[in-house]
């Protein structure tokens, strides 16, 4: 039995009554976004990954000492997690650590989900976020930070909570 890290994640929106309750925060072209499949890599012939089920879930990885964000990866020097100074919340391109320097990299907060059955809950500077429709693509909303975005036009405001995960991870985002 694979042992459970309670720093790793995934992750969903909550908005009771709305058709993204309960759908998957998924990493996609940099930015995240709900209704998008994820965009996970595993490359042939590296051993210790599972790709199977990777366009369904993003996993998270928190760092405790930083108050920072990742994602679970194996790729080396891992993919940060940041918000845009526009409030996206966003994440670094594989092999690189450039975020740009009017960007936000914490403080992320996170509860980790105490029990089967209950769900955690991740944060940016106390605040939850919204999803905002994207443009001519129906069903899809990208992430953004409340704390960062401010009110924003046709978006819902959501909870993002988080589900412990444990086990093998994607190479890159």
């Amino acid at each position: 039995m694979e042992k459970r890290n309670s720093n790793q994640f995934a992750s969903t929106a909550l908005h009771s009554g709305s058709p993204i309750q309960a759908t998957s925060v998924q990493a996609n072209g940099k930015q995240f976004f709900i209704g998008k499949p994820g965009s996970a890599y595993c490359p042939e012939g590296v051993s210790g990954l599972e790709c199977s089920n990777y366009g369904n879930q993003t996993f998270f990885s928190y760092s405790l000492s930083t108050s920072g964000l990742g994602l679970a990866t194996s790729l080396p020097g891992g993919q940060l997690v940041y918000i845009s100074s526009q409030g996206a919340l966003s994440y670094t391109t594989p092999h690189s650590g450039f975020i740009p320097s009017d960007s936000y990299t914490s403080p992320f907060q996170f509860t980790a989900q105490s029990d089967s059955g209950t769900v955690g809950k991740l944060n940016f500077e106390n605040e939850d976020f919204f999803a905002c429709p994207v443009q001519d693509e129906a069903g899809v909303y990208q992430i953004f930070a409340a704390a960062v975005a401010g009110p924003c036009d046709n978006c819902s405001g959501i909870a993002i909570g988080t589900t412990s995960v444990h086990g093998k991870t994607a190479y890159q985002y």
